[in-house]
């Protein structure tokens, strides 16, 4: 093993995670600050061009930091890919001033942990700390690589290091990423061989020794449901009424972990659907019934188009409505009361077709959320679009389906230069029988968007249910590379328990990087 390497790849680790870099705060401006002033630091016989560009769109002007080592040809490339920032850290605690000091941090679990959590810590083969795994450990693995080929005879290629912000959110550093190697690709003639994302990996089980690469990567949407009534007191239920929150509720319960909205490719299973997020439109104490609910669901996708998405969602919203308003009206009823009328489900797009049948000035209602103040969430303009045109239309009892953000589209990669180039590698580190590589990376990743994506011929039929599509910046066309995600290995991401484990994260996967960049680039 390349002990100088391990101990480099352990130190990074430790001194990235030291610096704060939770999305959408002034931690990730500087962090990436932090990496531009170590990356120009780093004292190498060759020279490594470093620079930053301000991520596209991106209200909050945060860096994408890039570095480049030229090979002797530069005809070629290699893409490694990081993002820099992490989740909060509010679900550690009392643990909240550790949680960037993996040292500190691994020493408590060894002490006062339970469970799996402290038996790992006391192996000593375990690091503890927010983004250790996700993924300061793999941004430390690309800055080691970058820095070791730097020291030694240049490759026929060059290796192209791309340090993105926001991959826990809305993905404007990758975008950014696709953006510049696109122009690359054009201007410079440069060929993408490959791109190796060092996201976090898990095993099965904490006894499972195989470890894991993914040649692709699973798309997300985050599918929404308005439903809009007709208010009225909470002691006059008798004129037949909609009640927003319990009937929406219940349609949330009946999507929650579907069968048929958990897809599936090949032997491979994705995550079942499960709320996000649940509101209504109460803002202070009164005894009116709502005027609207909503919520959302992540979804994740490998197999379907967002078109046969759509339509499978709508059916199963209307079961799922049908059900819960069957239940109210049978407990209604036999209080000798009138039962839940019937709620029309409708799609976004169905509804703004309407919007321009019977509105005399339908673009001024669909731009009103533009008005909102320039931090609002998201997600919270999609849903105040809906409302605004459920109200223009005279916001009737109806449930709108619709999609809260952008699609993450699903990848699929495969290269026969990019998979020989691994298996000869993983045989030369005795690791063809250990290590497993799958076609699809079950966690969200930017891998999502640095490729062509069986997405992208569908995205019209997703746009017509995505509120705020106008408004968003189309991106420029994939480069064309294949995928492979190959990183640090631990449990528990998002977690406070979130660990990598060291043997292989420091030790073994940073040599199989190096090796498989050299392997790729003669």
């Amino acid at each position: 093993m390349d002990r100088e390497l391990q101990g480099r790849v352990r130190d990074l680790t430790i001194d990235l995670v030291s610096v704060p870099s939770v999305n959408g705060t002034p931690g990730e401006k500087a962090f990436a600050e932090r990496l531009l002033t170590l990356l120009r630091s780093l004292k190498t016989p060759r020279p490594i061009e470093v620079f930053s560009i301000p991520a596209d769109h991106d209200a909050l002007a945060r860096p994408v930091v890039f570095a480049r080592l030229r090979g002797t040809r530069s005809a070629e490339a290699v893409l490694m890919l990081g993002h820099y920032d992490v989740v909060d850290v509010q679900d550690f605690g009392r643990l909240t001033d550790l949680a960037f000091d993996s040292p500190s941090l691994t020493r408590w679990y060894r002490e006062h942990g339970e469970g799996e959590a402290r038996r790992a810590a006391e192996s000593g083969d375990y690091l503890f700390g927010r983004g250790v795994l996700d993924m300061k450990g793999g941004i430390a693995t690309c800055i080691a690589v970058l820095e070791r080929l730097a020291r030694s005879e240049p490759l026929a290629g060059d290796l192209i290091v791309a340090l993105a912000p926001d991959e826990e959110a809305n993905s404007v550093g990758v975008k950014t990423v696709r953006r510049v190697l696109g122009e690359l690709q054009s201007q410079e003639g440069l060929r993408l061989v490959a791109a190796l994302n060092t996201d976090s990996t898990s095993p099965e089980s904490p006894d499972d020794q195989r470890r894991y690469g993914y040649t692709g990567s699973i798309g997300k949407l985050l599918p929404a449901i308005f439903l809009g009534a007709v208010p009225t007191h909470a002691t006059r239920l008798a004129q037949g009424f909609v009640e927003p929150a319990a009937l929406l509720g219940r349609v949330l319960a009946h999507l929650t972990a579907h069968p048929e909205l958990t897809d599936r490719y090949g032997d491979q299973t994705a995550a079942p659907p499960v709320v996000l997020h649940f509101a209504d439109s109460r803002r202070g104490y009164d005894v009116q019934t709502l005027n609207w609910a909503w919520g959302y669901l992540n979804l994740l996708t490998m197999s379907r188009t967002p078109a046969q998405i759509t339509e499978l969602l709508l059916r199963l919203v209307r079961e799922g409505l049908d059900l819960a308003s069957q239940d109210i009206s049978g407990r209604l009823q036999a209080l000798g009361l009138e039962g839940v009328p019937k709620v029309p489900v409708v799609t976004f797009g169905d509804l703004v077709d309407r919007l321009r049948r019977e509105h005399p000035d339908p673009d001024s209602v669909l731009r009103r959320a533009e008005a909102l103040a320039a931090d609002t969430d998201l997600r919270e303009r999609a849903r105040q679009t809906v409302e605004d045109v459920w109200l223009a239309l005279g916001s009737e009892p109806m449930a709108v389906l619709f999609y809260a953000q952008d699609i993450m589209p699903r990848v699929l990669s495969d290269d026969p230069r990019l998979r020989r180039a691994l298996d000869a590698t993983l045989a030369r580190h005795g690791l063809a029988e250990t290590f497993v590589t799958r076609s699809i990376y079950q966690g969200i990743s930017d891998m999502s968007f640095l490729a062509s994506s069986p997405d992208d011929a569908h995205l019209g039929a997703f746009r017509r249910d995505y509120p705020l599509a106008a408004a968003t910046p189309e991106l420029p066309p994939a480069p064309d590379m294949p995928l492979l995600n190959i990183g640090p290995s631990g449990f528990d991401p998002h977690q406070p328990t979130e660990r990598v484990q060291v043997g292989w994260s420091f030790g073994v996967m940073p040599e199989v990087v190096l090796d498989l960049v050299s392997a790729l680039m003669p």
